[in-house]
């Protein structure tokens, strides 16, 4: 089973990011070039800041710089991580007392936006032009998301992306296909609560999860990411799609496509429910993929993965998916360490160091890895078609919104799946939106 599953990770991951070249993984540091001025400075100190915390990518990371500092005695690298939720809250804080870090983990969209309109984050033009094969290893847009005025404020280590996973073991047991529609969704729903199943593994403890789940609903609803157009002005937070999304995820806990009580479970829970065959799907980022991957002697389904159901027949040629590059390093514009840590930002996207991030980590790396390297099974290349003909992405709800307002969207869907008016729920971010426009 685990050879397997390694097997068609692999090839999921590869698929994903596109087609170019791959680098031997016995060449590390191909790419690498060292800093002229090492011999004759004493130290050089860079802090890292990450998250989350219990990421099995926190391995590579740590094995990384160990690796960089092996290679550059001169350099030490110390990194700091936090939880996803403490991250969001702290680092803005930290910014705006100019008490940035040499390195520090973004998410793209107006989350990192912000930083650059305040001055925070240093351009890296100049760097990567300077590093043209090392450039030329990255998807041709895959600096756009990282990209505001034409400069580059980030360089991509993964990529992610929303998905419906489920059991096949189940779904071929009750003779049951993944649904497409949200009227199948909720036909298969009644089907598995009938079977003592749960729908859907949803904790929302951690409100990004929620927020997440509302994002992909309001797309599919309005067959465009109404967030873009609130983000630009041409839409409110009262536009009906919201309010109907609102209506979908209390219709959705009333009919009980959820675990009881979704708000009180935490992430975890919520994994451990579909790995322990009590909840028949799984609405996660591929990020999920790396916790099967290291579990699979543990579980005795095979994974199944889909897109997210539409909600209307008319919409079911629509190829658009959630998702956004990942773990963005990002240089603090007051580090006085700019050089050396692009130099580290360097090595740990080298091609075999996205290899590894990618075959023992379990993540979709950031750089183009060629498919005909790995052998496919018919599964991954029916993704790898669903992949191929995706028409665009659209980013995550609370970093494509940035700032307080992505956090307090994640708080208001929080608080829907409690019960609360959704009207109501919906005219508060309105009101905290204006207020957050009106402060820039």
């Amino acid at each position: 089973m685990k050879h397997t599953t390694t097997i068609l990770l692999i090839a999921v991951c590869a698929l994903l990011v596109g087609v170019l070249w791959f680098d031997d993984s016995s060449q590390p540091t191909k790419f690498f070039g060292t800093l002229q001025d090492n011999e004759a400075r004493k130290e050089i100190n860079i802090l890292f800041w990450g998250t989350p915390i219990d990421n099995p990518a926190m391995k590579f990371f740590q094995e990384g710089c160990n690796d960089f500092m092996a290679k550059n005695p001169s350099i030490k690298v110390e990194i700091e991580y936090y939880s996803t939720e403490q991250y969001k809250s702290k680092l803005p804080v930290l910014m705006a007392a100019n008490q940035t870090p040499d390195i520090f983990m973004t998410w793209c969209g107006a989350f990192l936006e912000n930083f650059v309109k305040a001055g925070k984050v240093a351009p890296l033009n100049s760097y990567i032009n300077e590093s043209p094969e090392w450039k030329s290893t990255f998807p041709r847009n895959g600096f756009d998301l990282l990209t505001y005025d034409k400069d580059v404020y980030g360089v991509p280590t993964v990529h992610v992306f929303a998905l419906l996973f489920y059991n096949k073991q189940v779904f071929s047991r009750l003779n049951i296909d993944p649904p497409t529609t949200n009227s199948e969704l909720l036909a298969i729903s009644r089907i598995l609560r009938k079977h003592h199943y749960i729908p859907i593994a949803f904790g929302n403890k951690e409100p990004w999860v929620g927020g997440m789940l509302a994002g992909l609903i309001q797309e599919r609803l309005a067959g465009k990411d109404l967030l873009a157009e609130v983000r630009s002005g041409n839409a409110t937070w009262l536009d009906q799609t919201f309010l109907d999304t609102g209506n979908t995820l209390q219709q959705w806990v009333e009919l009980g496509v959820f675990p009881e009580n979704p708000n009180s479970i935490d992430y975890q829970t919520t994994i451990d429910l579909f790995q322990d065959g009590k909840a028949a799907m799984l609405v996660m980022g591929s990020w999920y993929l790396q916790y099967y991957l290291s579990h699979a002697d543990d579980v005795d389904f095979a994974l199944g993965v889909t897109s997210f159901p539409h909600f209307s027949k008319d919409n079911l040629m629509s190829r658009r998916l959630m998702g956004q590059p990942d773990m963005n390093l990002a240089i603090g514009a007051h580090s006085k360490e700019k050089e050396a840590s692009f130099e580290l930002i360097k090595f740990l996207t080298t091609p075999a160091n996205q290899y590894k991030l990618m075959t023992e980590v379990g993540l979709m790396p950031a750089i183009n890895v060629p498919e005909d390297t790995l052998d496919l099974p018919a599964e991954v290349l029916t993704l790898n078609k669903m992949l191929k003909e995706s028409e665009a992405l659209f980013i995550f709800p609370d970093i494509g919104l940035g700032g307080q307002t992505g956090l307090e969207f994640n708080h208001s869907i929080q608080r829907l799946i409690a019960g609360e008016d959704v009207t109501t729920t919906f005219q508060q971010l309105q009101t905290q939106w204006l207020n957050e426009r009106g402060n820039r």
